[in-house]
């Protein structure tokens, strides 16, 4: 149970939150393309953000299979290692990373209650979405921005995760 002051805390201590998002990709390879069909039935590379409030990029993990979950590349994360490792040089004393549903790392994350019972908790989760909701808006503005990524692209695995790479660079500058 989240105490008022962790409610409280929900948006005013929140570093950064983390969430995947999918880009069109076309396997060369067609023995491989089982695994980078997403949910919706289209070929993509898996992309997970680490995202600051300031609608820029902090990390992100580029060129998973689409069928991986968000929690699976979250565990392998360079950042999350590097946020385990030295907790208040990345989140600041009270800080914390806001997730969705699919995420749980201990006090280092806060995520939303999977069905929530009473207006405290109903309350707590419009909180958590609306603090979460830079990550959306990050995404939409780079992929708005740089519209290769709302196509296919032909090219081998490495080359696309250097693409991407280099667009969220440029995104933040």
């Amino acid at each position: 149970v989240r105490s008022r002051r962790q409610r409280q805390m929900c948006i005013r201590d929140s570093a950064m939150t983390v969430d995947g998002t999918h880009v069109p990709w076309w396997p060369d390879d067609a023995s491989v393309r089982a695994y980078f069909c997403n949910h919706k039935g289209w070929y993509s590379l898996n992309v997970l953000a680490w995202v600051s409030c300031f609608y820029t990029f902090i990390d992100a993990e580029i060129g998973w299979a689409a069928r991986v979950g968000d929690s699976v590349m979250v565990t392998y994360s360079g950042m999350l290692q590097r946020l385990q490792n030295d907790r208040e040089a990345w989140l600041g004393k009270r800080g914390f990373v806001v997730g969705d549903g699919g995420f749980g790392l201990g006090d280092m994350m806060l995520v939303p209650y999977r069905s929530p019972s009473n207006k405290m908790q109903k309350y707590f989760n419009f909180c958590i979405s609306s603090t979460r909701f830079f990550v959306e808006e990050t995404f939409g503005r780079w992929k708005n921005c740089f519209h290769q990524l709302q196509d296919y692209q032909y090219c081998n695995q490495r080359h696309m995760c250097w693409i991407i790479l280099s667009m969220m660079i440029c995104h933040n500058m």
